[in-house]
């Protein structure tokens, strides 16, 4: 199981530059409506495939998605794991436990 990583952790190491990624495993919808500010879209299906996953194995992964009862942060960071990434976390809270802490989300502009 991966490593999970608190609310107020993640935003420290995100404040440090300390996270080389923050992934978002829901979809692109979701994604798009409102993420945390400097996440990567990354669905848990793509993760799983190896599609979208960094080249260096070391670097600091944290996987998030929608709250603790949503499973595709689990799945894209056991993917991680399976793949041979060492340094992988899950924010379990999701993006409802980031915003309701009133951290800051971004919302993807959509250009039709």
């Amino acid at each position: 199981m991966p490593t999970e990583i608190s609310r107020d952790e993640l935003k420290q190491a995100i404040d440090n530059d300390e996270v080389d990624y923050v992934f978002d495993a829901r979809g692109h919808g979701e994604y798009n409506k409102s993420h945390i500010k400097g996440a990567t879209s990354l669905p848990a299906d793509d993760a799983v495939r190896g599609i979208g996953l960094p080249e260096k194995k070391r670097d600091m992964i944290v996987f998030y998605c929608t709250d603790p009862d949503c499973p595709a942060s689990a799945k894209a960071a056991r993917a991680a794991e399976k793949r041979g990434y060492s340094n992988v976390y899950r924010y379990k809270g999701g993006i409802k436990g980031w915003k309701q802490a009133g951290l800051p989300t971004a919302a993807q502009e959509l250009h039709n």
